[in-house]
C-alpha cells in the first residue's frame, strides 16, 4: 500500500549550463510528491500518518518558499531536488521506519522528476555528498556569524540592484537593436552618437 502527500510553494531557480530559456533566472510554482509504501499496521490500519509526512517535509518546504533554490541546492535542476528531498526524508523520518519512499517533483503542469529509494541508481545518487550537486551550498569559514550575516544581506540588495539595472539595460537595447531594419542602419546610429550627435555628411 502507498501513501502520497503533496506540497507547493513557488520559488525561482537558474541552470546556467541549460541551452535554452532555463539559463536565465526564473521562477515556478512547485508541486512535491511524497510517497511511503509498506504495510498496513494492523492497529491503526495506515500505513503511515499523513501528519508524520508533513511533520518530515514540511520544514523543508517553509525553508525554500519564495527563496532562491540556487542558495539551497548547488544546481536546482527538478532532478536534484527530487534526490535532496529524498536524502533530506531518508535522515528525518524515524531510522525504525522501514519504508519505500518515493519523491516526485514538479515544476510545470506536465512534467515530473521522480527518486525512488528502492532504484539502485538513485540510492547511489544520495551518496555523494557534499560534492554532489544536489548537495548544499558550501558556507565559507565564518567566526563572526552575525556580521557575515549583515554583510551578505547588504551584499545581496547591492547585487540585485545591479542585476536589475544590467537587465533593464540589456532588454532595452536588446528591443532597440531589434528596431533596426539593418545592420548599416545601426552602424550608422552608433556613429553618430560617437560624433556627439553629429550624422556624417
Amino acid at each position: 500500500m502507498q501513501c502520497e502527500r503533496m506540497f507547493r510553494f513557488e520559488a525561482a531557480h537558474v541552470l546556467p549550463r541549460h541551452k535554452g530559456k532555463c539559463s536565465r533566472e526564473h521562477g515556478h510554482s512547485w508541486r512535491i510528491v511524497v510517497a511511503v509504501s509498506g504495510e498496513v499496521e494492523p492497529d491503526s490500519q495506515f500505513v503511515c500518518d499523513f501528519a508524520d509526512i508533513k511533520t518530515w517535509v514540511q520544514p523543508l518546504i517553509d525553508r525554500w518558499d519564495h527563496k532562491h533554490l540556487n542558495a539551497f541546492i548547488k544546481y536546482p535542476s527538478s532532478e536534484n531536488i527530487a534526490t535532496y528531498v529524498g536524502w533530506y526524508v531518508t535522515n528525518t523520518m524515524p531510522m525504525s521506519l522501514q519504508f519505500r519512499l518515493v519523491v516526485r517533483v514538479s515544476e510545470t503542469e506536465n512534467t515530473w522528476a521522480v527518486w525512488d529509494s528502492s532504484n539502485v541508481y538513485d540510492k547511489q545518487r544520495i551518496q555523494f555528498a557534499p560534492d554532489a550537486e544536489w548537495y548544499d551550498p558550501q558556507l565559507p569559514s565564518v567566526f563572526d556569524v552575525p556580521r557575515a550575516l549583515e554583510e551578505a544581506t547588504k551584499r545581496v540588495r547591492e547585487y540585485f540592484q545591479a542585476y536589475q539595472d544590467a537587465l533593464i539595460i540589456q532588454e532595452q537595447l536588446t528591443l532597440y537593436k531589434q528596431s533596426m531594419t539593418t545592420d548599416s542602419e545601426l552602424k550608422k546610429v552608433v556613429e553618430m552618437i560617437a560624433n556627439d550627435g553629429k550624422a556624417d555628411e
